[in-house]
């Protein structure tokens, strides 16, 4: 099983991501000006979403009733739709159709393919500086 690690580091207008590949070998690409002005924006939202998530998800599990619990359910399936869609933006402006990226987006994919195999365990980013991402780790 592979555990993929990204290492993100964040400088005066730039985001550097790094992605050993378990053999030694990094492969490496930024995001500068424009590009990362376009993945902060989502990043807020994916963060303001999560938030949300989980304001909703405590309101769900102190519900006094089942009919309260019902309801909130509602709120909550949409709250999490929201913030899929949210993290789908930031994949998009994390690895761009073009660039540096596509190598590495081809190779998690090929990864991502391979899942019913078991061969990704966990997806792990590991942040220095000021992190610009919402969460550090999961695990498939």
């Amino acid at each position: 099983m592979s555990h993929v690690i990204c290492v993100v580091e964040q400088g005066a207008g730039k985001i550097e991501l790094t992605w050993p590949d378990g053999i030694g070998a990094c492969n490496t690409y930024r995001l500068t000006e424009a590009q990362l002005e376009l993945f902060q924006k989502p990043v807020a939202r994916c963060r303001e979403e999560l938030d949300a998530m989980a304001q909703d998800y405590v309101k769900w599990v102190n519900a006094s009733s089942d009919t309260d619990r019902k309801a909130l359910n509602a709120d909550l399936r949409q709250t999490c739709y929201r913030l899929a869609q949210a993290g789908n933006d930031v994949y998009k402006r994390l690895f761009p159709p073009a660039g540096g990226s596509k190598k590495i987006r081809k190779w998690l994919e090929h990864l991502r393919d391979r899942r019913d195999h078991g061969e990704v365990e966990s997806l792990e980013l590991r942040l220095a500086g000021d992190p610009a991402f919402p969460g550090t780790s999961c695990t498939t």
